[in-house]
């Protein structure tokens, strides 16, 4: 008796079991619950999640049972099957007891096609069976937000897509936020790789050097010098060939004295607008000239500082980082106010039909050839006018909770206008 169990342990032990890869790099250990039915021999456990087909076999065929003893001792089965309807056969279940000698078999013979339900041990009844519940653990691929990690490699946008918790600045899963950006990429700030030299003027950018001028304020980029002289030689070809052909057409013949002087009137206009921005251009050109100038001496003054701080290297590498942090905590500032501006501006296009823009932190018309009767005003004075008609003169309208881009009607009022700048003044005090 012991020696059959102990063939029969050494039988299950020999058991190859199933192993699985999982597809993927970052792996954790799951716990879970699973029902086992456990076999015990002469109240020895023997294993678990067997077939009886391990102690004994029973075969069916046709009309015949049999079973086969593979223990050195011997067993009475109760056999549960069913007939199967056919011929003078119906369907039913019946059960029979059969007694088999060790190492040998025994059959069970029925005159109807038969199926097996169900069989057990009556003898002996050291071997039983019973269902218990465990617990087990089992390797998973691991979660990064809900999905699974991604592995070292492969194309990310933030670290909490990653396995390994980090989304390098090209891009791509990895072990370090900071790697060499690809051909034509430069790191910015260890935070992105960009391409240089992409942003003209009045665009957001990152790093100045994505502005072509490579020159910006207040995370926008500023027009090149040859930018704004193409702009004003192109303003002067255009004025000039529209003087040209205007005149020629009034001197061509007889014209009636309204439309020559509508003509000239236009002309006259156009030259004004003209000159307007080329006045303004030449400011702004004035201006880049004298800002180079002052960074170029505040070049020679940070040189002169870097050479007094040799001795302080320590101080001097604190107090850059802590600039270092200060920028990037600005850019994200400035990357999030730009993005709400934005959807701003385009809420109100999509309501009210009409190209928008900030200016001096306040909404306003942008000019249209469609609507010229909005252009270059203040949406919040439209507005209150929609609701209060003609705005009395020398007052102005006030924001009440002095957020401009609060344009709801009740927030609106009316008010003089050296009170409303006295208000202004001293609203911090």
């Amino acid at each position: 008796m012991k020696k059959s169990a102990t063939l029969l342990i050494a039988f299950v032990l020999l058991i190859i079991p199933y192993v699985y890869s999982l597809e993927c790099q970052y792996k954790d250990t799951e716990t879970y619950i699973e029902n086992e039915e456990v076999f015990y021999y002469n109240g020895q456990r023997i294993g678990s999640n067997l077939n009886l087909s391990d102690l004994v076999k029973v075969q069916i065929d046709g009309s015949t049972i049999k079973v086969t003893n593979n223990l050195e001792v011997p067993i009475t089965l109760n056999v549960k099957y069913q007939r199967l309807a056919g011929g003078s056969c119906v369907n039913e279940q019946r059960s029979a007891m059969i007694t088999v000698n060790p190492l040998d078999f025994g059959t069970i013979e029925d005159s109807c096609s038969l199926s097996l339900i169900k069989y057990s041990f009556a003898e002996p009844n050291v071997i039983f069976s019973r269902v218990k519940t465990v617990e087990k653990k089992r390797e998973v691929c691991k979660q990064c937000a809900g999905k699974q990690c991604l592995d070292d490699g492969e194309k990310c946008s933030i670290d909490d897509e990653c396995g390994s918790s980090i989304c390098n600045i090209a891009g791509y899963c990895g072990n370090s936020k900071t790697v060499p950006c690809q051909d034509g990429l430069m790191n910015c700030n260890n935070k992105s790789c960009l391409k240089p030299s992409t942003k003209t003027g009045g665009e957001a950018y990152n790093c100045i050097w994505e502005c072509k001028s490579n020159k910006g304020e207040n995370g926008i980029c500023k027009w090149r010098t040859i930018d704004l002289v193409m702009i004003i030689s192109l303003l002067t070809c255009v004025i000039g060939v529209a003087s040209f052909f205007i005149v020629k057409l009034i001197r061509r013949g007889p014209i009636i004295k309204g439309a020559k002087k509508d003509a000239e009137e236009i002309i006259n206009n156009a030259q004004k607008e003209a000159q307007n921005i080329i006045n303004k251009a030449q400011i702004a050109l004035k201006n880049i000239n004298d800002e180079l100038k002052t960074k170029l001496e505040e070049k020679e003054k940070l040189k002169t500082e870097m050479v007094s701080l040799k001795g302080q290297k320590e101080e001097a590498d604190k107090i850059r980082k802590e600039l270092n942090k200060t920028n990037e905590e600005i850019n994200i500032l400035k990357e999030k106010k730009q993005s709400e501006i934005k959807e701003i501006l385009e809420s109100y296009e999509i309501r009210y039909g009409h190209k928008f823009k900030l200016e001096n932190g306040r909404i306003k018309f942008v000019k249209s050839w469609l609507d010229p009767n909005k252009e270059g005003e203040f949406f919040h004075i439209w507005w209150f006018k929609q609701y209060h008609g003609k705005i009395k003169s020398g007052y102005d309208i006030h924001h009440k909770d002095f957020d401009p881009l609060n344009n709801d009607i009740d927030n609106l009022e009316e008010m003089e206008h050296n009170k409303h700048m006295e208000l202004h003044k001293h609203r911090h005090d």
